[in-house]
């Protein structure tokens, strides 16, 4: 077996596209961009994927593709299986003709090594991957560098990977009462959901409700008894942050106290990191 490019792209284009998920179609142009593969050769690729049910495709104005199931249930085997490359160790392919027209003496040897190697990548899932620091790191470093070019990667880079402290969502107790006593009083829910979506004069607005569900792709945090839930993308932006109870005039609500916002509009409605 001898994984070619075609296999590798294909994982790497699937997971970044399920990494920026549930904020619309993400263009193969992003892809493109982000993980440096030609636009041409993406085009190749998730017309595979789509074949096999793994990606959707959305055409128009704002259309691009979205993941066709569930993170949790799209393995890395079938990603690479769909490209048509083969994870087969075996010279023979499995016909048992490898030594002149008969199965050879170490046949039963590769069988095994090619199920193994099946077994191991098909027990990964992207949503698996998508939960991995080292992982979402790189896509952190990633999506700075396609908004604001390469000498923003200080922003990420400053802190070594070692000694940051693992990724969190946090609420004060005064806004994890005010959210339980919320929840109660709505009588349903599982939570709070927090995220960022583009828009506003600085680039990225803050997302807040309450959720009715968990995602597939959400990542959840408990805080003070609160479940709060975002997707890779949200936490990317929004790691290290704490959602106080403040009070602005007449107004009760809760506030985003975001460590990694480095400029905000005028009117407050959205931030750059």
């Amino acid at each position: 077996m001898r994984l070619t490019t075609k296999g590798r792209y294909a994982v790497t284009a699937i997971l970044d596209l399920a990494l920026h998920q549930g904020h619309g179609p993400i263009t193969l142009a992003d892809i493109a961009e982000r993980q440096g593969i030609s636009l041409s050769y993406l085009e190749q690729l998730f017309a595979q994927l789509r074949r096999r049910g793994l990606v959707s495709s959305t055409r128009g104005p704002g259309g691009g593709y979205n993941l066709g199931r569930p993170a949790s249930q799209i393995s890395v085997a079938e990603v690479i299986t769909a490209v048509d490359e083969s994870l087969d160790v075996r010279r023979c392919a499995g016909k048992g003709d490898c030594h002149d027209s008969t199965q050879c003496l170490t046949h039963d040897l590769w069988t095994d090594l090619t199920r193994q190697i099946h077994d191991f990548l098909d027990a990964i899932s992207l949503e698996g991957l998508m939960q991995r620091r080292d992982i979402l790191d790189v896509a952190e470093k990633q999506d700075h560098r396609m908004r604001f070019g390469d000498q923003h990667e200080q922003l990420i880079a400053s802190t070594p990977t070692e000694v940051r402290a693992p990724m969190s969502i946090t609420l004060s107790e005064k806004a994890a009462d005010y959210v339980k006593d919320y929840l109660a009083r709505r009588g349903h829910g599982v939570g709070l959901r927090v995220g960022v979506k583009t828009s506003g004069c600085s680039g990225l607005s803050y997302v807040l409700e309450y959720a009715d569900a968990v995602r597939p792709e959400d990542i959840v945090f408990e805080s003070h008894g609160v479940t709060v839930v975002t997707d890779p993308k949200g936490l990317l932006h929004l790691d290290g942050s704490e959602l106080d109870l403040v009070r602005e005039g007449l107004n009760l609500g809760l506030k985003f106290n975001n460590p990694n916002v480095k400029d905000a509009c005028g009117c407050g409605e959205s931030f750059t990191v």
